[in-house]
């Protein structure tokens, strides 16, 4: 942990990714040599694996998935392509980036606003995707988070705040809602229908100014979670669900379980997540879903689990029923460090840094892209460009929504 010292802005996943990171430097000298080897007798066209790791070039695997219909009301949603919507030379990305049944709607970029001599804020400048300019386009808004269609979007204006907005992604027209707690987060539901709003007193963004590298963390401030259904005459539901002990920095949002029918707050123990019911009550975990540290979790249809990887690979895919467990090896000169998303039943959107180069991984494993990959491990595409380093300020993260 005393590697994370200097970082004074806390991330929500910072112990699952302190202990991905100790692994990763004490195995990652054996896989580099191996790794490097299969890339100086690789041929890469398509990004595939050779025949070293049991693929015929001839035979190249592509990038498929099967074409999904719309609905007639989200005329603004783009159709599921056989083949993934890249910008590889642009970080962050300019154009729209889709692959399979997901598409990266919005993303942010964050740097420190200083407000005293002792205190300063971590601040998110959002970027939504514009159908009209076909580019993203900066916004005012202090948080956003976009529901499954790519239609509506949950807007918060500043840190705390006591109301929250739903836009509409084609006309621009927001709908308010007022709540009778601050807050300062909002998460749709998985499937589109509620709103998941964590609670604070104050802004969880605020923090202690680092001293001489030292990072002082201030108290948690979160009071509970609403949950909200737009459009309902139903009032919103406040839980109370104070910071306890166990967690991570002053921010602690809650967030929804694969189903829904659950919430998770980040803790620093093993496995980095403790989950309650929709009454605030302390659950069990779903199953296999407190197995991982990767962010994409189950897949769509629950066969697969993005988990950490075997044999010194940082991440691989579990099959549910069998347990067996397939390692992302290095492919086309890309070490495959963290699984965000699943972009359809066997792909996969992942972080990947360089094997190779004055800025590979072995120097800076926080210089990464987007990238496409197929469950398997044997064909990767680029979807963006390389951020220069992700923990630093001005680096930018991907919105990753169902389309």
């Amino acid at each position: 942990m005393r590697d994370w010292a200097d970082e004074a802005r806390v991330p929500p996943d910072l112990a699952a990714r302190a202990l991905r990171r100790r692994r990763w430097r004490r195995t990652r000298g054996a896989v580099l040599a191996g790794a490097i080897a299969i890339l100086v007798i690789s041929v890469l066209p398509r990004y595939v694996v050779p025949p070293l790791l049991g693929k015929d070039p001839g035979r190249a695997a592509t990038v498929t998935t099967e074409e999904s219909g719309e609905p007639t009301q989200q005329p603004s949603r783009p159709p599921a392509l056989a083949e993934p919507i890249t910008d590889p030379e642009s970080s962050p990305p300019k154009k729209l980036i889709a692959a399979g049944d997901v598409a990266v709607y919005a993303y942010n970029v964050w740097d420190y606003v200083k407000i005293s001599d002792e205190r300063q804020v971590s601040r998110l400048t959002w970027y939504l995707y514009d159908d009209g300019t076909r580019t993203y386009e900066k916004t005012p808004w202090a948080q956003l988070d976009v529901a499954p269609g790519g239609e509506r979007v949950a807007v918060l204006e500043k840190f705390p705040a006591r109301r929250v907005g739903v836009l509409r992604r084609s006309t621009g027209q927001v709908d308010w809602l007022d709540l009778d707690h601050q807050v300062a987060s909002v998460a749709w539901s998985p499937d589109g229908s509620r709103l998941l709003l964590t609670a604070y007193r104050s802004d969880p963004d605020e923090q202690a100014i680092p001293v001489n590298g030292t990072v002082m963390m201030l108290p948690g401030t979160r009071t509970g979670y609403l949950i909200a259904e737009p459009g309902s005459p139903v009032a919103p539901r406040f839980v109370s669900l104070p910071a306890d002990s166990e967690q991570i920095g002053t921010r602690a949002d809650l967030v929804w379980s694969h189903d829904g029918t659950l919430v998770w707050a980040p803790v620093a123990e093993a496995p980095g997540k403790k989950y309650f019911d929709l009454e605030g009550r302390p659950s069990a975990a779903p199953p296999h879903e407190a197995d991982t540290y990767q962010h994409a979790g189950l897949s769509p249809d629950g066969r697969l689990l993005a988990v950490d990887g075997t044999g010194g690979i940082v991440t691989g895919v579990k099959d549910v029923a069998t347990g067996r467990i397939t390692s992302l090896a290095p492919v086309a000169g890309q070490w495959i460090e963290q699984l965000e998303a699943w972009a359809g039943p066997d792909l996969l959107i992942a972080w990947a840094c360089e094997l190779e180069g004055t800025d590979g991984c072995a120097v800076s494993e926080f210089r990464n892209r987007l990238v496409l990959i197929t469950t398997d491990g044997t064909t990767l595409t680029p979807l963006t460009g390389y951020r220069p380093n992700s923990q630093a300020p001005g680096s930018w993260t991907p919105l990753i929504t169902p389309r």
